[in-house]
């Protein structure tokens, strides 16, 4: 599933891949990523920041 909707993302997904700019900026379990995201951009991305 690709989506831009976190709520959807939080609740369906069981892995995330974050991608930015064709690249990838974090993947892992949803639980982590949701939780501790482990990039500045996902960070940003997650606390609503327009990310580019």
């Amino acid at each position: 599933m690709t989506t831009h909707h976190l709520g959807q993302a939080r609740r369906l997904a069981s892995d995330v891949l974050f991608l930015l700019n064709g690249q990838v900026h974090d993947q892992g379990p949803a639980k982590d990523f949701f939780t501790q995201p482990a990039t500045p951009e996902a960070q940003a991305f997650l606390k609503g920041d327009i990310v580019e």
